[in-house]
């Protein structure tokens, strides 16, 4: 017979959930590559996904976690925050 403990662990704000493993994997993927759109495919989830995510966790916060700017082509973001 074998035995495990599992538990997960989030974040709530008022009884709103914040942030969670995913959304933990959210922001470091963006740390490490710079980018919503890079962290998206690293992650294989959609940007739409992702970009969701992470503004309902500012709204919810009422503080900006992700420098977004435009990026692509023309666009000024380049990646870099």
């Amino acid at each position: 017979m074998s035995v495990s403990v599992r538990f997960r662990v989030w974040v709530e704000v008022g009884g709103r959930h914040v942030i969670g493993p995913g959304g933990y994997d959210i922001l470091k993927a963006i740390d490490e590559v710079g980018s919503i759109s890079g962290a998206a495919r690293k992650l294989g989830m959609s940007y739409r996904f992702v970009w969701n995510y992470i503004d309902r966790m500012e709204k919810t916060l009422g503080i900006k976690l992700v420098d977004a700017r435009k990026g692509g082509r023309g666009g000024r973001g380049g990646g870099q925050n």
